[in-house]
């Protein structure tokens, strides 16, 4: 079984975002196999999916709980993990890794600009550009090409 661990800076917005959209995808597809997951580099201890996050993806229909954001560990990650970060440089904080991934690397090759604090419009445009690139990881999954 694959799994997939999006990665951001606080596991409040875009990271949370692309997993409950994955997780979405995936589940309409009859389950493909694969399990998906977000964590953060830099988790404040309580903090949770931000509510502007945890209205886009409701208003997009799509199944997300509000819950309490998670810090990367060591053990979250085994030979059958793809890493996915948001941006180069926290690709770059984990140089160290294998099979890690940054959005800019699927075929779109767009980075995910952080919209922590920003308005609906803001977490709107991430959502559309997510929604995008997950189609591409998607496809690159069940391809065998990730």
């Amino acid at each position: 079984m694959k799994k997939v661990l999006f990665v951001s800076e606080g596991n409040t917005c875009r990271c949370v975002m692309s997993q409950y959209i994955l997780m979405d995808k995936i589940k309409r597809m009859g389950g493909a196999g694969i399990t998906v997951d977000s964590c953060g580099l830099r988790v404040n201890d309580g903090d949770r999916i931000s509510r502007n996050a945890y209205r886009t993806l409701k208003a997009h229909k799509v199944k997300c709980k509000r819950r309490k954001s998670k810090q990367l560990k060591a053990d979250m990650i085994d030979l059958n993990t793809i890493v996915i970060t948001m941006t180069n440089a926290e690709k770059n904080f984990l140089s160290n890794l294998s099979r890690v991934y940054c959005m800019s690397e699927f075929p779109s090759g767009i980075e995910i600009e952080d919209v922590y604090g920003k308005d609906l419009a803001a977490y709107n445009k991430c959502y559309n550009i997510l929604n995008f690139i997950l189609d591409e990881v998607l496809e690159m999954l069940i391809k065998e090409k990730l």
